[in-house]
């Protein structure tokens, strides 16, 4: 316990500096956390048979959140992340061909294919969500948003399965994590979702929301849509 506090002492200021700033800081922090996300994750990946490429899922996924920061925009993004998950399959196939040899295949395939889209695809977002509104003070609200919610969510699942945790997830890859903790973690991520002063995300220029749904968002939030549109608010 002392261990995490320490570390979100250091790290959760760190992280909140680095968004405020955005690129390039942003860009490189999430260049180091892709890559050591896939390489977990390649590592999580059934023993049974040979290893993952790891420096073709590290390849793809800095090619996404590089292809992030490139887009002017969420559409411009897609189709960066279309044209990067054609050239990532397309190599990964070929390696499936000439090189892999042994049982698993398709899990095999599952992980090498869809684990750059989990890891890279939906880490690239940030940056698009932190360009919003021109990279001012929206984009940069809206990743402060995305990241209470993030910890909501953790706080959540680690306080209710210490508490009543007592049927794990996977004891192979996390044996601490239980189910009832993830149930947790979710009743509180809509404690963050829905603040007590918040409003409705439906009020806010739907072109400045692809990824919330219907979340809802601060007094502060609000006047910085409204403020991007050069309208004043109510």
């Amino acid at each position: 316990m002392i261990q995490r506090v320490l570390t979100a002492l250091v790290g959760i200021p760190l992280l909140v500096t680095v968004i405020w700033i955005g690129a390039p800081w942003l860009t490189l922090l999430l260049l180091l956390v892709v890559i050591l996300g896939i390489w977990e994750l390649y590592r999580l990946s059934p023993a049974d048979g040979q290893s993952l490429p790891t420096s073709l899922g590290i390849i793809w996924v800095m090619a996404f959140v590089l292809g992030g920061q490139a887009a002017t925009g969420p559409s411009h993004f897609l189709t960066i992340s279309l044209v990067i998950f054609g050239c990532g399959s397309f190599l990964s196939l070929l390696w499936l061909v000439a090189f892999f040899r042994g049982p698993g295949l398709w899990i095999k395939t599952a992980y090498l294919i869809g684990g750059p889209i989990y890891v890279g695809f939906l880490m690239g977002h940030v940056l698009v969500l932190r360009d919003l509104g021109g990279g001012d003070i929206l984009g940069r609200d809206w990743v402060l948003f995305a990241l209470l919610v993030t910890f909501a969510t953790d706080t959540g699942a680690f306080l209710v399965g210490k508490a009543i945790g007592r049927h794990p997830m996977s004891l192979r890859i996390s044996p601490n994590k239980t189910w009832e903790g993830a149930a947790g973690g979710f009743c509180n991520s809509r404690g963050g979702l829905h603040g007590p002063r918040g409003r409705p995300v439906a009020d806010v220029p739907t072109h400045y929301i692809p990824f919330f749904g219907k979340a809802r968002v601060t007094p502060q939030l609000q006047l910085a849509c409204y403020t991007s549109k050069g309208n004043n608010p109510k």
